[in-house]
């Protein structure tokens, strides 16, 4: 379908190949609004999820964001009967789990330089898991 899309911006937009390689910033203008389709796909698909993850590297801190349909984080009340929309998120780091997160916002400070898989998953108060989750790969 992407494909589809990119080949229907530039029949549309009236270019070529051969245009695009007589003019390198054509393609440059073609990408930008490739990827704000892209973004505006992605933020539709969130609007459906019951876990959006959106995050921003800054330096060599991870700060994310998660979104999360008719849930309660509760600390208070982990590790007994599991209540259906209540629990917290765990936090995997290139399939190691590190923390439980009773938030919606946090930070991972300071890793080292490298790629890394971060996994968030929904946990009901029982530790059982949701079903859900979201996964992205991020490289300082």
């Amino acid at each position: 379908m992407i494909n589809l899309f990119f080949a229907m911006l530039v029949v549309v937009g009236g270019l070529t190949y051969e245009s695009l390689s007589h003019n390198p910033s054509q393609e440059y203008i073609i990408q930008n609004r490739y990827e704000h389709f892209l973004s505006e796909v992605e933020e539709k698909d969130q609007e459906d999820k019951r876990l959006s993850v959106h995050y921003e590297l800054k330096e060599k801190d991870i700060y994310i964001e998660c979104k999360v349909k008719d849930f309660l984080f509760n600390q208070d009340d982990i590790g007994t009967i599991k209540k259906e929309g209540e629990g917290h998120i765990q936090l995997y780091i290139n399939e190691h789990k590190v923390d439980s997160i009773f938030r919606s916002s946090f930070v991972i400070k300071s890793l080292p330089s490298g790629t890394y898989k971060i996994r968030l998953e929904l946990i009901h108060n029982d530790y059982t898991p949701y079903g859900v989750h979201e996964e992205f790969e991020i490289t300082l």
